[in-house]
């Protein structure tokens, strides 16, 4: 089957960025609209099936959720697939697009994070988007690595994170290091695949394949970074969708 799915350069706001950390200001001046650029994959290519799948929302308590298959490793096609946890929090108005949350971490969920919404973004954000939360490959629901024991966690968390002493470093590193080898040893084959590359083309084909039908802007993948960069990337809509854009912008 031939991959089809459009890209508006415009609205899609691929950054790492964390709208809790928001601050107030001035309203920028909107760009041009640049033309919708479209992308077709090749007939044959082995990620068509990932973006054209069918995800299977349902209701998990004042939120969608849904899984999403992606490769284990996208070097090797007959490695197998893992599958992403996500979560979607609607807009409490009429929907303008959708942006996806991540805490940070390492290890944080998203799924946990993007149902705090309410508390993560701004009213006016909260009211026009989808609030999408995806964790990570090894994270929380996606098929989680477990390396250690609970009494070797605690054991890990007991250290010193902040050495004064040479001592205390050499134990910090010599800690560090027994985390890494636990991983090599007991994790699953996703250990060698939690790189930030896969992680970006999971989300890449999640922003594609769970995107509602119908949808008037891509999803847009947000993280860790002031609004006011957010509003300098999303596109200068007309109508009530442009304000109700600018308006997030403004708060």
């Amino acid at each position: 089957m031939r991959a089809r799915h459009t890209s508006l350069l415009a609205g899609a706001a691929i950054a790492t960025l964390a709208l809790s950390g928001c601050s107030s200001s001035p309203e920028p001046t909107p760009p041009a609209t640049p033309e919708p650029i479209e992308t077709t994959a090749e007939p044959g290519d082995p990620l068509a099936s990932f973006y054209e799948q069918e995800i299977n929302w349902r209701n998990c308590g004042n939120a969608e959720c849904a899984r999403v298959e992606v490769p284990l490793d996208y070097q090797d096609s007959a490695a197998g697939t893992i599958e992403l946890s996500m979560t979607m929090i609607p807009a409490r108005e009429e929907s303008i697009g959708a942006l996806f949350v991540n805490p940070g971490g390492p290890g944080g969920s998203a799924f946990d994070y993007a149902k705090a919404a309410d508390f993560i973004v701004s009213p006016a954000i909260r009211d026009s988007f989808d609030i999408v939360g995806v964790d990570p490959r090894g994270v929380g629901g996606s098929e989680p690595v477990e390396c250690l024991t609970d009494s070797q966690i605690d054991e890990i968390f007991a250290a010193d994170g902040t050495p004064d002493t040479p001592q205390e470093q050499q134990q910090l590193i010599e800690d560090s290091m027994s985390v890494a080898q636990a991983c090599e040893e007991n994790a699953s084959d996703i250990w060698q695949h939690m790189d930030t590359v896969s992680t970006a083309r999971d989300m890449d084909i999640v922003r594609v394949a769970a995107r509602p039908t119908g949808a008037q802007l891509p999803w847009q993948i947000v993280r860790n970074i002031d609004r006011s960069h957010l509003c300098r990337v999303v596109p200068a809509a007309g109508g009530s969708n442009g304000a109700r854009w600018r308006a997030a912008c403004r708060v």
